[in-house]
């Protein structure tokens, strides 16, 4: 997430599904009228907004973060630059997906 990547991909969609119009003619295809457009646009939204994390090193996660301290005591810019993110439980309060998508960036 710390390459901004993550958010952008929410913004380009959401913009997508504006410029497309999907939720004019959503309705037509199957499964369309189950889905809340209204709550689409405003979950991309907040994710195109809140999940943005400038690296460690510029202050990125909450302001107790316990991850970003151990990423600045040992001089990382990211937290996922660490030879021992595997085996850490640092991530263990942002549940098992965060952690299993740093450690397949890190190709682990």
């Amino acid at each position: 997430m710390g390459s901004g990547e993550f958010p952008q991909k929410a913004k380009d969609l959401r913009q997508l599904v504006k410029n497309f119009a999907v939720a004019e003619w959503a309705g037509m295809v199957p499964g369309g009228k189950e889905i809340d457009f209204g709550k689409l646009d405003a979950a991309l939204a907040w994710i195109g907004e809140n999940t943005a994390c400038p690296g460690c090193k510029e202050g990125g996660g909450p302001p107790d973060c316990g991850i970003r301290k151990c990423a600045r005591e040992r001089g990382l810019d990211y937290c996922v630059k660490c030879p021992d993110l595997e085996p850490c439980d640092r991530f263990d309060w942002l549940g098992p997906s965060v952690k299993e998508a740093l450690l397949k960036s890190k190709g682990i």
